[in-house]
């Protein structure tokens, strides 16, 4: 990864600060887990100080009026985010420090032996909040009901674990998954960090200089910022010993590799230039696969709302963000879903693309396709390309993540559910690139229909996360659930990474996660058995999460409780 070298006062800086944490990495391996409980309750009261300055800025950067419709996803990806995973690791501390083993909600085994961890909801307000929607972790095969508990948070095991210093390359988009890997650096794996602020999300660093402050003061964390080249020096520094990267699969092969002519070489041969254990999280193609069925024109609008709301969510700029738009081909339905996510797409308030190359990414979809649609809504057009070819090589919105405001569809022959599924996970799997996440949209009707056959395409689908009938964004967003991509990919093929992070219940063989929601929304949902409440989708583009219940919900992380239940609920009604 060359690229430049720091200036001599910074890599002065920069050597302090490993050497730093080097002297402080076997206390923090070897803290109990009672010390260690307590960064984390002073990490909670400062972002809650620092809060509504951190979503002040963020909406600043990205050119958001503070009374949006799209303002109040800044509280959830930023410090609800965080304070979910504060939570979740502050649960888990707990149950160890009493001697308990960690608490599953629920744990089966399905017909092939996979064991299934139920992890989300935990409790009955859980359910209040968001109804029927459910998270489940499947685990590697091997692992049964009665092993399950031996394969979760083994550091805690050692009697006497080695320091180590790593190096966390955080990514630029949402700053939280930069914390969010620091935590699951420093609680499920022991060492201490260095975290490189990404420059796109350094207007923060003040912020995060305050939230972490306990551990810097103790020489457990140390905060950097700076371009390529304070990474590039970081990464080779003889005092890192492990390397975790969110980013782009540029900025990964890079590191593993090495740049330009020299670093392909080197990837085509399988030689890395690094020998340090490196993880990583890089995104990827996602699809949304929609199943044939009786859809009702309610269903197409439910369902068009649905996926808009995910495509737009922070513009695009997700590493979940869907991209693939697989229908049945021939499919009536599908031509009126298509026509109402153009309309959405069209008329709904403009977006600031703010995140680098976003134009340029955009402009690569138009000249490969000018036939594409161009909707406004920004700097930077949303862009829907109809009838994409599920067999043309080199596709630009097959191979490569557009990180912004652009949406491909395609089509699939469809002579019944089960052969469209058989295509669409075969076309999902080898034709797309990544392997971080994939969403499915099902009517009742059609998933009695297939019976087994769902869970059968769920478990040969090579993704880290499936949605099911919800975006499978939520895989991110609880703490519970591991994150990232397929396992198993090597380091010259890595797609969307290699190893899980978040994890709060600390599996140590998980495989995927599962998410699922019901199909239709209250009151039709009652016909097929459905518990929902909710009657407009979680993820919504028409109706998305406003200020006032962001705020709501920040608050109901930090302290959730039943009375706090009504306001959250009216805030949510009014979309404010």
């Amino acid at each position: 990864m060359a690229s430049g070298t720091p200036p001599q006062t910074r890599i002065a800086g920069l050597d302090r600060a490993v050497t730093e944490l080097a002297d402080n990495a076997d206390r923090w391996a070897r803290m109990s887990v009672t010390g260690r409980r307590r960064y984390l309750g002073a990490a909670r009261d400062a972002t809650l100080r620092v809060m509504d300055r951190w979503v002040e800025l963020s909406l600043s950067a990205k050119r958001i009026p503070a009374g949006s419709h799209w303002a109040g996803a800044e509280w959830g990806s930023g410090p609800q985010y965080f304070l979910r995973a504060l939570a979740g690791i502050e649960s888990t501390l707990a149950q160890l420090e009493r001697g308990d083993a960690i608490s599953v909600p629920r744990v089966t085994t399905r017909p092939d032996g996979r064991v299934v961890a139920t992890v989300y909801p935990e409790r009955p307000l859980d359910r209040a909040l968001t109804g029927p929607l459910s998270a489940e972790v499947w685990m590697e095969r091997g692992v049964t009901e009665a092993t399950l508990a031996d394969t979760m948070a083994l550091p805690y095991r050692e009697a006497a674990p080695e320091g180590k210093v790593a190096l966390v390359l955080g990514a630029g988009n949402v700053v939280s998954l930069g914390l969010w890997d620091l935590l699951h650096k420093l609680y499920l794996e022991g060492q201490v960090v260095v975290l490189k602020v990404n420059p796109v999300v350094d207007y923060l660093s003040p912020v995060l200089e305050e939230i972490l402050a306990p551990w810097i003061a103790d020489g457990f964390v140390r905060l950097v910022s700076g371009g390529a080249e304070v990474g590039a020096y970081l990464v080779d520094h003889p005092g890192i010993d492990e390397l975790h990267l969110t980013g782009g699969i540029a900025t990964h092969d890079a590191i593993a590799f090495g740049p330009g002519e020299e670093g392909a070489e080197r990837k085509a041969d399988e030689r890395p230039r690094i020998d340090k254990p490196f993880t990583s999280e890089l995104g990827g193609v996602s699809p949304i696969i929609v199943l044939p069925g009786p859809w009702s024109r309610a269903d197409i609008a439910t369902q068009a709302d649905r996926i808009v709301g995910m495509k737009l969510n922070n513009n695009g700029h997700n590493c979940m963000s869907p991209q693939v738009l697989v229908l049945p081909e021939g499919w009536a339905p599908g031509t009126a879903l298509l026509e109402e996510i153009e309309r959405l797409l069209r008329t709904l308030p403009p977006q600031h693309a703010y995140y680098p190359g976003t134009a340029e990414r955009q402009r690569a979809w138009v000249d490969a396709h000018p036939e594409a649609t161009e909707l406004g809504g920004g700097n930077v057009p949303r862009t829907l390309l109809r009838d994409v070819d599920p067999d043309a090589e080199n596709e630009v919105a097959f191979t490569t993540e557009a990180f912004g405001p652009m949406l491909a569809q395609t089509s699939l022959p469809a002579p019944t559910p089960e052969a469209f599924l058989d295509a669409a996970v075969a076309f999902a799997n080898d034709r797309l690139f990544g392997t971080l996440a994939a969403t499915l949209l099902i009517h009742p009707e059609t998933e009695k229909q297939l019976g087994d056959g769902l869970d059968d395409a769920i478990d040969r689908l090579r993704y880290g996360a499936v949605g099911v009938n919800e975006w499978h964004l939520w895989a991110a967003v609880f703490s519970q659930c591991p994150w990232g991509g397929a396992p198993g990919q090597p380091l010259y093929d890595v797609q969307s990474g290699r190893g899980f992070v978040h994890n709060s219940l600390m599996f140590d063989r998980p495989e995927k996660t599962v998410i699922r929601n019901t199909f239709h929304l209250a009151p039709q949902a009652w016909r097929y058995g459905g518990a929902q409440v909710a009657n407009r989708p979680l993820i919504s583009a028409t109706h998305p999460l406003g200020p006032a219940a962001g705020r709501a919900f920040t608050a109901m992380t930090t302290d959730p409780r039943w009375r706090r239940l009504p306001a959250l609920l009216t805030a949510l009604v009014r979309g404010g």
